[in-house]
């Protein structure tokens, strides 16, 4: 907004405070963000920060009560392919030699793959060293 008069910005305030009284502070912000838009119809300047470049995805992480380390997620689709792809590698069922079937379920050895995946990925010194102290 570059630039209110006193007089708009003192009727604003007036206008808002009559509505204080009558609306919660939900509806009160609604009200004031259309006295803002009748001020600013063109909205904030844009910014002058360089663009970032997009997120491959998101991946929340979360200590879970029992000790586990919960995770979900997802990834772009551009990222889809690579990712499914080393996982379904590592993840296939690993009869024992004893010719016993692997009893792991999909789940079980898709975590086991993504374990393996961090251990490679810190025996290629690509990864930065574990915390001395870890979270708890």
């Amino acid at each position: 907004m570059k630039y209110v008069s006193a007089a708009d910005r003192d009727a604003a305030e007036a206008e808002l405070a009559r509505h204080a009284r009558s609306f919660n502070s939900t509806s009160l912000h609604r009200i004031g963000q259309h006295i803002l838009a009748h001020l600013d119809p063109d909205g904030p300047e844009p910014r002058d920060e360089p663009e970032h470049a997009p997120a491959a995805g998101e991946l929340r992480l979360w200590d879970r009560r029992d000790g586990r380390l919960g995770l979900e997620g997802y990834l772009e689709p551009e990222h889809r392919a690579a990712f499914r792809s080393l996982i379904d590698q590592l993840a296939a069922p690993q009869p024992t030699t004893d010719a016993i079937p692997d009893e792991r379920t999909t789940p079980q050895r898709n975590a086991d793959a993504l374990l393996e995946i961090c251990g490679l990925a810190r025996a290629a010194n690509t990864a930065p060293p574990p915390p001395e102290n870890p979270r708890i």
